[in-house]
């Protein structure tokens, strides 16, 4: 499995606009730009599917909203702060894949072959998403909790990676494979890669289930 972590101007600029404002500039920016074309930005509200459908290819109909935006100071400053974020992931991602790797290959059996591209974003729009149709395996990426620890955040990247690679499967077993993951991921190869149990860590309300379960991992490790 290989992990890229990408920009796109395209996306940031999406986000941007429609996320929660992170700076008063940027939120008197949208403002300024609501009022004298609100007809242009509303017809940008779903344009992210597309923008994530051709990433690097994606053509936008009308271009104005997004020019303005590449050209103002406050999308500048959040490119930078992105870019510096980005960086901050990949070098986690660089010094710890190996183990990562080595692991999900012991614990999957299987080898994970596709390439994933994080698209990163800025921690602070806290977004997650992806098109779980989309051959072009892209997440879009931006959680403001990653800045406290960054590993956490790669476990958490994974976690997400891992359910991608899955894909569909009945909503009646939705809870049991996220669980699986769970423990598979932010308890079991955290605990490899830190060398430090992780297994208090993962999502709460899963706590009785990866109980039930854990019997059953520790035979299928063997």
């Amino acid at each position: 499995m290989n992990i890229q972590f990408i920009m796109n101007d395209y996306l940031l600029a999406w986000n941007l606009l429609f996320r929660p404002s992170i700076s008063d500039d940027i939120q008197k920016l949208k403002e300024r730009l609501w009022k004298n074309y609100n007809k242009e930005y509303m017809k940008l509200e779903k344009e992210n599917v597309e923008i994530l459908k051709y990433t690097n290819d994606f053509i936008p109909d009308d271009d104005m909203i997004y020019n303005f935006i590449f050209e103002s100071d406050e999308f500048k400053l959040v490119k930078k702060q992105t870019d510096k974020y980005r960086r901050f992931l990949m070098k986690i991602w660089d010094a710890n894949k190996k183990e990562i790797q080595k692991s999900l290959k012991d614990l999957l059996r299987f080898k994970v072959e596709n390439n994933y591209q994080i698209i990163v974003i800025h921690p602070y729009f806290d977004n997650v998403e992806y098109l779980k149709k989309n051959p072009k395996k892209n997440i879009v990426w931006g959680k403001k909790e990653d800045t406290e620890d960054g590993l956490k955040a790669i476990m958490r990247i994974l976690f997400t990676v891992l359910k991608y690679e899955i894909g569909d499967y009945q909503s009646i077993n939705k809870e049991l494979v996220t669980a699986i993951l769970d423990l598979v991921v932010t308890n079991e190869i955290y605990t490899r890669v830190t060398k430090n149990s992780k297994y208090s860590e993962g999502i709460k309300k899963l706590k009785f289930i990866k109980k039930q379960i854990y019997p059953y991992f520790l035979m299928y490790q063997g």
